[in-house]
């Protein structure tokens, strides 16, 4: 898989996830404060989150904990760096797999966007989301779209692309992440125990979901 720079990775992310800053948008400024309004929120889970995912968060929600999950170091010093105005008592960092983290507490809401399509076991991973949530937590979970990337395939043929190119690249697309549609993203999240399972919107690759336990 493709690192990215270090020294350029928000601007990097935001230039290869189309639409990303958008999803930001209506996760803080229409999904969380209905959410914020009828539910009291002390802790927060947020598996493989980034600098804006933080800020918005601890804006929402100035008292409560944070805890941020990612498996690379480095993008933990990524979040930490562009973060450094924030309370950092508020907020816990653990560089680990979220499959490997000891759950000690139950959170009140969950962050997971564009990550499960790089999870191995997706069962499990939903699962083990839903028991860390208490009762009438929320899930916001955002996943790259299997129908965007067949929509990329065809366009590409239309277009003049050729054929075997275009094969090769999608099945390296394929070993990179799984591609995941969105019968079979409702189906995990109603299977590993979740409830009023709802799409909220697609932008452009994205498509962005909210669940309850």
């Amino acid at each position: 898989m493709k690192q990215f720079d270090k020294k350029n990775y928000v601007e990097d992310v935001r230039r290869k996830i189309p639409g990303y800053d958008l999803m930001a948008e209506i996760i803080f400024r229409a999904v969380i404060p209905n959410y914020k309004d009828t539910h009291i929120v002390k802790n927060i889970l947020c598996i493989g989150g980034q600098n804006y995912e933080v800020q918005g968060i601890t804006e929402a929600f100035p008292t409560a904990k944070l805890f941020l999950i990612e498996p690379s170091q480095v993008m933990i010093d990524v979040v930490r760096e562009e973060c450094l105005g924030l309370k950092e008592e508020n907020i816990r960092y653990v560089c680990d797999k979220f499959e490997n983290f000891n759950v000690e507490q139950s959170f009140d809401l969950c962050l997971c966007l564009l990550v499960i399509q790089f999870v191995e076991d997706i069962p499990f991973f939903l699962k083990k989301i839903h028991n860390s949530l208490g009762e009438n937590a929320m899930l916001i979970l955002s996943v790259f779209s299997k129908e965007q990337l067949e929509y990329w395939k065809y366009f590409a043929l239309h277009m003049g692309a050729d054929f075997i190119q275009v094969q090769k690249t999608y099945e390296r697309q394929e070993e990179v992440m799984k591609s995941l549609s969105r019968n079979e993203v409702e189906n995990h999240l109603k299977n590993a125990g979740f409830h009023n399972v709802e799409m909220v919107c697609q932008i452009l690759p994205s498509i962005m979901w909210v669940a309850e336990k």
